[in-house]
């Protein structure tokens, strides 16, 4: 029996051998990871969205010596009103144009619409008068500005170009040409 009882005794020893215990496992873990850097948690990644500028809705526009910028994201009724205070004009009956003689054609949108589409943003434009004849035949644009011939001297010849029918531009304005909108608006005053 002794026999039997050093063999029982003997198989409970290998079986504790083989077997460990969870509290054994969490010593042998931690003699394992304290050499080694504990682990470190990613960072988070912050993707920021790439910067999209505002829209520019100012033009400038030269009063000769004075620059003053004003805004197109307007109906023509309060453009055409800011403008009167601005130039002290009587009439309703003025034009903007650009500093190539090029005319907007302000005139021929209605009171409702926006103005911004006439514009291009951040330019410099400057305020014509119109003159016509009795027939309301357009004669002359000229700049609403006092001593626009010293700001803007380049400008009475690509002016007296847009008109049909003058003479008084030199060669070298006559490179310029008119879009379609000038042409628009000198066909309107015919």
């Amino acid at each position: 029996m002794e026999s039997q009882g050093d063999s029982a005794t003997s198989l409970q020893k290998t079986r504790s051998q083989s077997v460990s215990h969870p509290s054994d496992q969490s010593v042998d873990s931690e003699e394992k990871s304290a050499p080694s850097e504990p682990a470190k948690t990613p960072e988070p990644v912050v993707v920021e969205t790439p910067y999209v500028a505002p829209p520019i809705n100012f033009i400038v526009i030269s009063l000769g010596a004075k620059s003053v910028p004003a805004n197109i994201r307007c109906r023509k009724a309060n453009f055409i009103d800011f403008m009167k205070k601005l130039c002290n004009f009587k009439s309703d009956e003025f034009e903007m144009c650009d500093l190539q003689g090029r005319l907007v054609g302000l005139l021929e949108l209605t009171d409702n619409q926006f103005v911004d589409g006439l514009f291009k943003a951040g330019q410099m434009y400057v305020p014509c008068e119109l003159y016509k004849r009795v027939g309301g035949i357009l004669i002359e644009v000229r700049p609403c500005i006092p001593n626009w011939q010293v700001h803007h001297p380049e400008l009475a010849a690509l002016l007296d170009n847009s008109i049909p029918g003058t003479q008084k531009g030199t060669a070298q304005s006559s490179k310029h040409t008119l879009d379609s909108k000038t042409k628009e608006v000198k066909d309107k005053f015919k």
